[in-house]
């Protein structure tokens, strides 16, 4: 900007941060000054620097401020009488209208001292700053709305922000998104830097419609410069079959198995399922034996009509203590024709058994565990965050870095590749109508407290150490949920001193209102949302909410690549009829159920695209939000504790021998910061390779 130099010697500098948001940058001109503790002010001051171009997007300045309170004309007291400015209290803030681009996205100001560079006050403001409004912002900006003094200002910003954030239903029976999503408002995402790449790629593969001749055929696709996954070493073992039930990409659906489905029970060709020669009555009595039921599959509307199995899975613990596959059904009915497939049947034939099983698991994890739950749900509860909490809450500054991205990463997937026509219906046997059906039968059962707390979800599923004694999920989110769970209540501590700061805190109500509220009246339609709230409520709500944009996250989003990029571990679709007896099948009947080689090229593309996807460590935080010291101290002790269960996990891992995935991230959104390869749990080695 360039201007005049002060004139005047001060021991105090402010720090501006300008933010990384698009449009972010300004070339107005900027005012401050402080107000203290006293009610003293210094005078207001043109954030200027000779010859430099301040306020550039993701740009810091430093601008000396004076560090004596501002004189009236009428004070007549001499110079050396004046006292310098007391305890910060407040910033005001404001810019005009001059400039090029003069809009502005501050993200931080902090007051210092020249010579130490002591940091005496701070303002995570993360704000648009509009021009010609003076601004009035207390230390850390962090405050219950009854505790705040400057509640017009507050009151304007909801107004102004419940007109942006809108509540759309894109999806019948999905939760609600933004109607017409304020994209400046929101980070770059590097993904949109590297849609062209996967666009090009799309374009290299055009014309590959051919099926596939052989397994080794399909493997030839790693030489044009895809990774092999893991799973391609193995993918035919039953262990690994098994494993995949504890540790892959929809780790809570097995439970334990207290009564046979019909289609299940009695005899399968003269012989008896067992495990370890035991009947199953018994390995039931003896907690052994449990079911995976993909129930939530029957009768699914699929693209062009195409029918898609339902299966239900059993699996049984051996003498060894592991578990291991005994039997699966591809549909829930006992009909004649819906015969029963077991690790005794011909090799091809229990192989293509297995790949139907995991088609309908995949199916699942894409269309609700990874789109619906962790990008439209947090969608959801984000837009009615932005609807009913001034961005000086703590709990908003408490969820802005977790799911802040998430509109915008939404708004991309669904323009690029969840769109009717595009890469969910060319790459999948459900497409478009299959995704959406599922999201909306597993949204219409969804609790957000019961199936979010991972303690629950475990009791209820009665899958706790005493049945499953190597359960890699249990035993490693178990520790992550409550280290987080530790954090927010040290964060609720500080911020509501006592119930009645709860109970007369009005935007923290509103959201809870809205969030419950039916999709007809404007609200999010989320179930068990607690009402009337109170402290142990609001921690429970609080710690699956983000436990659901960084737990489950990185659970069912940073193993996709190793899991679904080998067509045979994880089909996307299976092209074939459906397998309706136990006779031998050949590896060319097996390869030829596989999708084409564009359709799995295509597939694996965009699977390494989302799995390759950089996202920020949860406790490296970049951004500062909750700046005040406690809050502080509470991220602190979560770093710490996460740190220890990853040392535990590594050892765990070193003592077993562990496979590929390992975990050392807990993420914390779905925004774009360091690349991440590496799965959420270390797993105990099952002798798969």
């Amino acid at each position: 900007m360039g201007g005049i130099v002060a004139k005047f010697r001060s021991d105090l500098v402010l720090v501006v941060k300008t933010g990384d948001r698009k449009g972010a940058g300004t070339d107005a001109n900027i005012y401050a000054f402080i107000e203290d503790v006293n009610g003293n002010r210094n005078a207001e001051t043109k954030l200027d620097n000779w010859l430099r171009n301040d306020h550039e997007r993701n740009s810091t300045g430093f601008y000396t401020v004076p560090s004596e309170p501002k004189r009236n004309r009428d004070d007549k007291c001499e110079q050396s009488e004046q006292t310098a400015l007391g305890k910060p209290a407040f910033l005001v803030l404001w810019r005009d209208r001059s400039g090029f681009a003069d809009d502005w996205f501050v993200e931080r100001v902090e007051l210092r001292t020249r010579g130490s560079k002591q940091v005496l006050a701070t303002w995570p403001l993360h704000r648009w700053i509009k021009a010609d409004k003076k601004y009035r912002f207390a230390v850390n900006d962090c405050l219950l709305p009854q505790k705040d003094t400057s509640i017009s200002q507050r009151l304007e910003e909801l107004r102004e922000r419940r007109g942006l954030f809108e509540m759309s239903q894109n999806f019948e029976g999905a939760p609600p998104q933004c109607r017409n999503p304020p994209l400046a408002a929101f980070p770059l995402d590097a993904r949109e830097l590297t849609s062209l790449r996967s666009r090009m790629e799309h374009k290299l593969i055009s014309g590959s419609t051919s099926a596939w001749c052989s397994l080794d055929d399909l493997k030839n696709i790693y030489k044009l410069g895809f990774q092999e996954p893991s799973a391609i070493h193995c993918w035919k073992s039953d262990a690994w079959f098994a494993a995949q039930r504890l540790q892959g990409l929809n780790p809570t659906a097995i439970k334990l198995c207290t009564r046979l489905p019909e289609c299940l029970s009695g005899s399968r060709n003269g012989g008896q399922i067992s495990v370890d020669n035991l009947e199953l009555e018994r390995t039931m009595k003896e907690k052994k034996l449990f079911i995976i039921d993909h129930k939530i599959l029957r009768n699914l509307p699929c693209r062009d009509d195409r029918m898609v199995v339902a299966p239900v899975g059993l699996f049984g613990v051996d003498t060894r203590g592991e578990l291991r596959p005994l039997a699966i059904h591809l549909f829930p009915d006992a009909a004649a024709d819906n015969v029963l497939f077991s690790p005794s049947d011909p090799p091809y034939t229990w192989m293509l058994a297995k790949m139907f099983f995991n088609m309908a698991d995949a199916m699942i994890h894409r269309s609700w565990l990874w789109y619906g739950l962790c990008h439209l749900l947090p969608e959801s509860i984000w837009v009615s965050a932005n609807r009913c909490l001034s961005s000086s809450h703590p709990i908003y500054k408490l969820l802005e870095p977790h799911l802040r991205p998430v509109i915008r990463a939404n708004s991309y997937l669904q323009c690029e590749l969840m769109s009717p026509g595009g890469w969910m219906d060319s790459t999948t046997s459900i497409g478009m109508r299959g995704l959406q059906a599922i999201i909306g039968r597993a949204f219409e059962d969804f609790h957000i407290i019961d199936d979010l707390d991972i303690r629950k979800v475990i009791t209820r599923n009665g899958t706790g150490d005493k049945t499953l004694k190597e359960y890699p999920f249990r035993d490693d989110a178990l520790q992550v949920q409550d280290a987080i769970r530790t954090y927010i209540c040290a964060v609720l501590e500080h911020h509501y001193l006592n119930p009645a700061d709860i109970t007369e805190d009005s935007e923290l109500n509103r959201w809870c209102d809205e969030m419950s509220k039916s999709r007809r009246k404007g609200g999010c339609q989320i179930k068990g949302i607690p009402s009337p709230i109170d402290r142990e409520g609001l921690l429970s709500l609080l710690t699956n909410v983000l436990s659901l944009a960084s737990l489950f996250n990185a659970v069912y989003g940073s193993g996709q690549y190793d899991n679904l990029a080998f067509p045979p571990n994880y089909p996307s679709a299976m092209r074939g009829t459906i397998p309706r007896d136990n006779h031998p099948r050949t590896e060319g009947e097996l390869v030829s159920q596989l999708p084409s080689k564009e359709a799995t090229l295509s597939w694996i593309s965009v699977i390494r695209f989302l799995s390759a996807r950089p996202l920020h460590i949860f406790a490296n935080i970049v951004e500062v939000h909750l700046s005040h010291p406690a809050d502080k101290e509470a991220l602190q002790a979560l770093q710490w504790r996460l740190n220890q269960v990853k040392q535990v996990a590594l050892l765990r891992g070193l003592l077993h021998s562990t496979i590929k995935f390992r975990p050392e991230n807990v993420l914390h959104s779905q925004s774009a910061k360091e690349k991440l390869k590496t799965i959420i749990f270390f797993s105990k080695q099952y002798n798969i390779i």
